[in-house]
C-alpha cells in the first residue's frame, strides 16, 4: 500500500475531533442557555465594535490627511538630475579630472559629451581650471573668473 495515498490516522482523528467540538458548539448555540449568552456576548461585542470602529475610522482620516500634507510638501526626487549636477558631483569627488575623463564617469563618453562638457565647464563659474584642460568644483583662493 502506498503510504501518500492513505490520509494519516491523526490528522483523521483531529478532524473528527474538530466536527464533533463544532457540531456541539452549535448544537449549545441554539439551545436556551446558548441564545442568552448569544444575546449577552452581541450586545457587548455590538457596543465594543461600535467604539472600535469609530477610532480606527478616525485614525484612518487622520493617517490620510497627513499622507496628504506629505505630498504637498515633499519635493519629488528627480528622475534624470541635469548634467551641471552630475559634472559637479563628479569633480567634486575627483577634482583634477579633463572633460574626457568626466565623461568617462558619466558614463557618457565620446567626442560629443567630452565637447559638451567642456563647454559647460567653461561657461560656468562653479568650475575652476587647475591647470590647462584640468578642471574642479569651486573657486582656488577666491579669484572671480573672469
Amino acid at each position: 500500500m502506498d503510504v501518500g495515498s492513505t490520509p494519516c490516522v491523526p490528522a483523521v482523528l483531529a478532524l473528527a475531533l474538530g466536527l464533533a467540538a463544532g457540531a456541539g458548539a452549535v448544537m449549545y448555540l441554539n439551545s436556551d442557555r446558548g441564545r442568552a449568552m448569544r444575546e449577552r456576548a452581541g450586545h457587548v461585542f455590538g457596543e465594543v465594535g461600535k467604539v472600535v470602529l469609530t477610532q480606527v475610522g478616525e485614525a484612518m482620516t487622520m493617517r490620510n490627511h497627513a499622507l496628504a500634507r506629505l505630498e504637498r510638501t515633499a519635493v519629488p526626487l528627480a528622475d534624470d538630475p541635469p548634467l551641471i549636477s552630475r559634472v559637479a558631483r563628479a569633480l567634486a569627488i575627483q577634482p583634477g579630472m579633463t572633460a574626457a575623463e568626466v565623461a568617462v564617469v558619466l558614463d557618457e563618453s565620446g567626442r560629443a559629451m567630452t565637447t559638451t562638457v567642456r563647454d559647460l565647464l567653461r561657461a560656468t563659474p562653479a568650475f575652476e581650471q587647475v591647470r590647462r584642460g584640468h578642471w574642479t568644483l569651486g573657486r582656488l583662493g577666491g579669484a572671480s573668473k573672469g
